[in-house]
């Protein structure tokens, strides 16, 4: 493995913690949003640069397509489009990622997806999310 391919897999790590991180601790999109930008203008990295990376990683691990899926959403190093975004989600969820559940449009839909988390052991996280959906609709 060369230098250079080590250093854009370090970089696409660190951002996956990042967004990982802003997952686990925010609600809102928008703040992750804004960590994001914010790494990515420490780093100098053109914002198409790590959207490549992170597109080549989603082949090989599941969190990676969270990753895409948000960048897809906001349209971070890309254009915005909410049908890769479902599509990579959905993904992720089929694979078995907890944050794929997130893309997740429909409210029944969700739920589904969070009991299918809560049964493959990510207990606390789909509490979390099953209580943010119905603390929004009641």
């Amino acid at each position: 493995m060369t230098a250079n391919t080590t250093s854009k897999r370090d970089l696409s790590k660190e951002l996956l913690e990042i967004y990982k991180k802003g997952c686990d601790s925010y609600e809102d999109d928008r703040v992750i949003e804004i960590e994001v930008n914010e790494w990515l203008k420490t780093h100098s990295v053109p914002s198409a640069q790590i959207f490549k990376m992170i597109f080549e990683r989603s082949n090989d691990a599941t969190d990676y397509k969270t990753l895409l899926a948000f960048m897809y959403c906001l349209g971070i190093g890309t254009e915005m489009s909410k049908v890769e975004m479902f599509r990579y989600y959905l993904l992720a969820a089929e694979q078995g990622d907890p944050d794929g559940f997130s893309g997740s449009v429909d409210k029944h839909q969700a739920i589904y997806w969070y009991q299918r988390a809560f049964d493959s052991g990510y207990m606390e996280y789909s509490k979390k999310q099953l209580n943010c959906i119905f603390l929004k609709n009641s």
